[in-house]
Order: C-alpha cells, then sequence, then structure tokens
C-alpha cells in the first residue's frame, strides 16, 4: 500500500468511527434565533420501531467538489402556529448542521422565510422568490392551506415540496403534484376518522362544528363528518382563516343549536378565542368539546389552556376538551439532540422538520444531483424498503456512496410512503386538558 493510499484509508476509517457534530449551516438570508422557552415532556408513542442497521459500509472518500444544494426552510414564525414554527425552522436546521458536518458530498445553503400559518395570499410571491434564488428544494410550509397556495409553482418550477405537517386529503386527492409534493406526517383521511370515533366512544350523538375555512379545515370537517353521519352534525360554521380573533357569529350559531358536543378543527390562537367568546356568551358549559392537533402544543406556556385562561374562579376554560395527534416514533434521541444545541425540548413537527430535510438530501445524493426533478425520482427509493435500515446523515450518505439501497428510518415515524409521497397509513394519541390546565396523553395507537 503506497503512502498516500494508507493516509486515505487512515482517514476514512476515523471518519466512520467519528461521532457527528454539529456545523453551522450557511443561512443567505437570516440568522437563526433560538428560543428561551421551556417545555413539558412530548408524548412518547409505545409503537415499536425497526432498530437501524449500523453495520459498516464500503468506505469511499468524501468528493473534494460537493453538490451543493439551495434547500428553502419556509416555516410559520409568525400568525396562529407561531409557537411550533420556530423549532420547526430549527429542527431543520439542526439537519442542515448535520449534513454540512459530515462532509460526504452534499452540502447545504439555506434561505430562510416566514410562512405566516395562514398567509395564502402573500405566499406564492415568497415562493416565487425561492424560485428565483435557485432553491430546488424546500421543507414547508406547516399548513395546509399555504401548501395549496404554492404547489402549482412547485411542479412549474419543479421544486421538492416535503410539508412536516400539512395534513389536508385535499394535497393529494384533488390533484397531481407530479411527484414535486412529499407529505411527512400522514393525512387527515386517517385523523378525521379517529376524531369521529372518539366523539362516538363518549357517547355523543349530535354535534356542531367550527372550522378554519381553507384546505386543513374543509379536509377535516368533510371526512369527519362522514364518518359521523351527515344526519348528525346540526350546523357547521366555517371562519376565514385570516380571522383576528371575532368568532361571535360563530359561537352564537353553535350556542344556538342542541348538541351533545361542538368539534374544533382550526388552530391554538383561534381556538382559545372561541372558547373566550362562549364563555361571555355563557355556553361554554354547554356541550363536551373536542379538537384535532391543530389545537394541540406539549409546550405549556405556549398551548390552548394558557392562550384560553381562566375564568374570575380560576377554572380553565379549556378543561376537559379532548383531542387527537398525530403520533412520532420514540423521539428520546431527536429530542436528546435538539435540546443539547437549542437548550430545551422541541415542540411539535420539530422531528418531522429534520426528516423533511433528511429525505431531500439523501435523495439528492442518491441522483447526484440537486435538481428538484431528480431529487423528487429518488425520494421513494431512500425512503422504503427493500434497503439498508439506516438513520444518522453519516451512516445513510456513506451507505448511498457505496451504491447499497437504504431505508431512511425518520426519527418522526417510520412509516412507508406511497407513490403519491405520502405515508400510507396514520396512528394517533388522545389528548386531554386536564383540571389543573396541563394537557395529557390518555390513549395511544389509535387509527381507523
Amino acid at each position: 500500500m503506497t503512502v498516500s493510499k494508507r493516509i486515505l484509508f487512515i482517514a476514512a476509517l476515523a471518519l466512520v468511527g467519528a461521532p457527528i457534530l454539529a456545523g453551522c449551516a450557511t443561512n443567505n438570508t437570516t440568522t437563526t434565533p433560538t428560543s428561551s422557552t421551556t417545555t413539558s415532556s412530548t408524548p412518547v408513542s409505545s409503537t415499536p420501531t425497526s432498530t437501524p442497521v449500523t453495520s459498516t459500509p464500503v468506505i469511499t472518500t468524501p468528493s473534494t467538489t460537493p453538490l451543493e444544494l439551495k434547500l428553502g426552510v419556509f416555516m410559520p414564525l409568525t400568525g396562529a402556529l407561531n409557537t411550533l414554527g420556530p423549532d420547526m425552522r430549527d429542527g431543520a436546521l439542526l439537519a442542515v448542521d448535520e449534513i454540512n458536518a459530515a462532509n460526504l458530498g452534499l452540502h447545504i445553503t439555506t434561505d430562510v422565510k416566514d410562512d405566516g400559518t395562514t398567509d395564502s395570499s402573500g405566499d406564492p410571491n415568497k415562493f416565487n422568490q425561492f424560485a428565483g434564488e435557485g432553491v430546488t428544494a424546500v421543507v414547508g410550509p406547516c399548513c395546509s392551506g399555504v401548501t395549496a397556495s404554492v404547489l402549482d409553482l412547485a411542479v412549474q418550477n419543479q421544486i421538492v415540496v416535503a410539508s412536516p405537517s400539512a395534513t389536508s386529503p385535499t394535497l393529494t386527492l384533488d390533484r397531481d403534484n407530479q411527484g414535486f409534493f412529499w407529505r411527512v406526517s400522514p393525512s387527515d383521511a386517517v385523523q378525521g376518522k379517529v376524531d369521529a370515533a372518539i366523539v362516538k366512544n363518549d357517547n355523543n350523538t349530535k354535534v356542531v362544528i367550527i372550522y378554519v375555512n381553507n384546505a386543513y379545515g374543509n379536509g377535516l370537517n368533510k371526512v369527519f363528518t362522514q364518518t359521523f353521519g351527515a344526519s348528525n352534525v346540526v350546523t357547521a360554521q366555517a371562519y376565514n382563516e385570516q380571522n383576528t380573533g371575532d368568532f361571535s357569529s360563530q359561537v352564537t350559531a353553535v350556542c344556538q343549536k342542541t348538541a351533545d358536543a361542538l368539534v374544533i378543527f382550526g388552530y391554538i390562537n383561534d381556538g382559545a378565542n372561541i372558547l373566550k367568546e362562549m364563555q361571555k356568551q355563557s355556553c361554554l358549559s354547554k356541550f363536551k368539546i373536542y379538537g384535532s392537533e391543530g389545537l394541540y402544543s406539549s409546550e405549556s406556556s405556549a398551548g390552548l389552556p394558557t392562550k384560553a385562561g381562566q375564568d374570575s374562579s380560576g377554572n380553565w376554560l379549556a378543561a376537559g376538551i379532548k383531542g387527537t395527534n398525530p403520533q412520532s416514533g420514540n423521539l428520546s434521541a431527536f429530542n436528546a439532540k435538539f435540546k443539547a444545541k437549542y437548550g430545551h425540548d422541541p415542540q411539535q413537527y420539530s422531528a418531522e422538520s429534520y426528516d423533511g430535510v433528511m429525505y431531500i438530501a439523501l435523495a439528492a445524493l442518491k441522483a447526484g444531483s440537486v435538481k428538484g426533478d431528480d431529487i423528487q425520482k429518488q425520494m421513494l427509493t431512500i425512503a422504503n424498503p427493500p434497503g439498508t435500515s439506516c438513520q444518522a446523515f453519516a451512516e445513510c450518505a456513506l451507505l448511498v456512496k457505496a451504491g447499497t439501497d437504504i431505508d431512511y428510518k425518520g426519527y418522526a415515524h417510520d412509516f412507508q410512503f406511497d407513490d403519491k409521497h405520502e405515508p400510507k397509513t396514520g396512528i394517533y394519541s388522545e389528548w386531554q386538558v386536564q383540571t389543573d390546565g396541563t394537557t395529557k396523553i390518555i390513549a395511544t395507537d389509535l387509527t381507523a
């Protein structure tokens, strides 16, 4: 063995044995602030996940000219889900840091933009800015309405959109995204059925509904109504996604009806304002109240109970409310490294944001290209079996560079994906707000 070959061999062995160190991602437009909020423990699924294979792959030395991927990060830094957005952004940037630190043939620069939660009128312009800046893949947006507003542009510009949390069934049922939409979380085609089952199991026969008039709310309302029975829905009141807090007409409409339960398909801030208005109209105790993951937060200071507040006697307005939430896998490993970097436990959908970046990055490495069309053609290949199970980017990247098929095991969950680039199934937890204002998981492994 020559001296130069011996040096390369020793360097490669060091690369495999070394831990993955967090590096610094280049951000073209913004710095990456970190949140100082504290969080309660994140629910942990009882669903078993596959154990990634950690056998040492054939080693190749890093390319001296890595692929340069321009990645958009499009999260709700303002608006109704601004309590989730910063951690979702930081989950994505954590993945970018690890990829760049690994130095295994792919380098990512990021452009962070605020999707505003529900800014479906302004976000197409921001997406066009991504296209003009040479971005070929985007992790985000967060919500279904915003996602629906940019998918045509994604197809036209051949930009992969990997949303961690856009769950409306209409995003795939009513359109052909030509492979450029990747849904990390399962669609509400399952969640709406689980919601209906929970409400029925609590012996409710008649319900009223308040829902946000966008792709998210419309999708959930449709599936829930079909499952629960349209004749059992007394009234369904929509509100505009740009609502600034006045829900008096919707609350008046439902409170005038006779029903057992109220179901809210909306977001935390909206749900809090609905509860305040019900208290004002003296009808809060009239119904049992239910919701979906839009009303859920593992962060107590940013959650529905805190936002809705207490009555004059100190009772939490949100006490007793139940709802569903997509169930992640065992998040202990992800939570630990997120907290090590940012100093607090991650919010909901942070792990899905991390995984969204990984799906894009590994597909680009597999394709040997950062073009959006090349990336989307490889995403099912790296995300589904058959293939060697792996999770850490360095481990997966070495396998890909050695020509080995992989099956990336996401931190959020280990679903298989169908030809529409979305999980084939979904598993959910049931949560409930307690009388002390905390939110607890009361059931797991729910599916339709």
